[in-house]
Formats: C-alpha cells, structure tokens, sequence
C-alpha cells in the first residue's frame, strides 16, 4: 500500500503544479487584457480630444474674439461667459454696446452657448467687428474683455479655457453662464 499511496500522492502533486501554471497563466492574461484594454482607452480619448483655445483675431479693418478647436474630435460647449470690466454680460450685442459706439461698423457674430458643437478644424467668432472705427475702439478696450470656456469631449472629459490661458481639465463643466444671442430687433 506504500507504493500506492506514494504513486496517488505524486500523482496529487503533479496535478497541483498544472492548477498552478494554468492559474498563473490565467493571471498573465488577465493582465494582458487589461493592459490592452488601458491603451485601446487611451487612444480613443486621444483620437476625440478637442483642444479649444480663445483669441484675439485682427486683419486690415477687422477686430474680434474667436474660439478655434484645433484637437482632434468635436468639442461639446457646456458654458461660455463674457465679462465687460468683471461684470457678466448676457449676450455679445449688448457687450459690444458697451465697448464701442457710431454707426460705422459692421458685427459678426457666431452663436456660441450651451449644447454648440465646434469641429475639429473649425473657428467660430464670439465677436467680429468690422470698420476702422470700431476696429480701433475694440482693440483699445481689449483689456476690459474676459471671456471664459467649458467644453467637454464625446466621452465627457471637460476643459475650461479663457482668453488668458490654455485648456486646463476639469472633472465637469457647471452649467452656470451661457452667452445668448439676441434676436434682431
């Protein structure tokens, strides 16, 4: 009976070491998946990424703000706000009002507010303004404008940007301020 208990108790062990090669092998893949799966995140997110920034544009006769997207994927707008001397302004028409006076000009205006979508590629003008007057007004009150961003991704990470900075994420956008665009009167 020694030599059979010895024979089960060897076969015993050996089939202990296969559990334990097939479980370790079960964690090295399990691993690997996750891995992959980690990169196959990270490129989605990098292939959807929006990179939003706020800028003054200015050409011959022309002045304005515009919001350029040069990332990759589209960018959701969630917010944006516009401030005249720190005082938040409801809508670009009436802000301009307060900038720039006479009647030799013309705006332009993109709408810009919560739920616009800017594609990659794509510039849209907050404000435009044309003619030589008003040109020169905008520009000499370009100090008094603040103009703040929040957008998010098609998978919802969020960015806040401003005229004076770069993207910076945030873990959401707050819904708090939305420029409207006034209809023609």
């Amino acid at each position: 009976m020694d030599a059979e208990a010895e024979r089960i108790e060897r076969r015993l062990n050996v089939d202990f070491l296969m559990s334990v090669c097939a479980l370790l092998i079960s964690a090295v893949v399990c691993a690997t998946a996750v891995y992959q799966l980690r990169n196959a995140s990270l490129m989605m997110a990098a292939q959807t990424w929006p990179y939003v920034t706020a800028g003054w544009q200015y050409d011959n006769d022309e002045a304005g703000i515009v919001i350029i997207n040069d990332g990759q994927g589209p960018a959701i707008v969630h917010a944006v706000s516009l401030a005249i001397d720190g005082e938040p302004q409801h809508d670009v028409v009436s802000a301009l009002r307060r900038l720039i006076s006479g009647q030799a000009g013309q705006v332009q205006v993109d709408a810009i507010g919560h739920g616009s979508v800017i594609r990659p590629g794509q510039t849209m003008r907050l404000l435009m303004v044309r003619g030589a007057q008003w040109n020169t007004q905008l520009r000499a009150a370009r100090k008094r404008i603040r103009v703040g961003l929040c957008y998010c991704s098609v998978l919802d990470r969020c960015w806040t940007t401003t005229l004076d900075s770069l993207p910076t994420a945030v873990d959401h956008c707050t819904e708090r301020d939305s420029l409207a665009v006034p209809e023609p009167d």
